[in-house]
């Protein structure tokens, strides 16, 4: 499954380093929880995609526990109310052209090599059947 989440009205989603740091420790400890295999992640300023397979169905979950446990870091660290996300994710099937979309991407970027992205692949971005 192809995922896709906003920051409300296109705003930053990330400001630090270390807001990167905690969304994926975030992401990482829900999807080992809910057993959802996180294929690949593409973290920009203002959005995120993820790549996950996932059987059982628990993507909803797992973004739900996600957005709340990152809204509620973003807001304490910037001093701010209200929405970090615009509206609710976006998903669609991980077809043949995602994965050439995802391969295509980690061969120019990798984790940390720019100011505005962060990549990173694991599982050689092929989800397991």
């Amino acid at each position: 499954m192809h995922v896709i989440v906003h920051g409300i009205g296109r705003q930053l989603l990330f400001e630090a380093e270390e807001d990167y740091a905690y969304y994926l420790d975030a992401l990482e400890k829900n999807s080992r929880d809910l057993h959802v295999t996180v294929c690949a992640y593409c973290l920009m300023e203002d959005h995120v995609h993820l790549l996950m397979y996932d059987p059982e169905q628990r993507i909803p979950t797992l973004m739900k526990k996600l957005g709340v446990r990152y809204w509620y870091y973003f807001n304490r660290k910037y001093v701010r109310i209200g929405p970090v996300f615009g509206d609710r994710y976006r998903s669609e099937a991980a077809n043949h052209w995602v994965t050439v979309f995802f391969d295509t991407f980690f061969s120019h970027f990798r984790e940390g090599s720019s100011g505005f992205l962060t990549c990173f692949r694991t599982n050689g971005g092929r989800v397991p059947v």
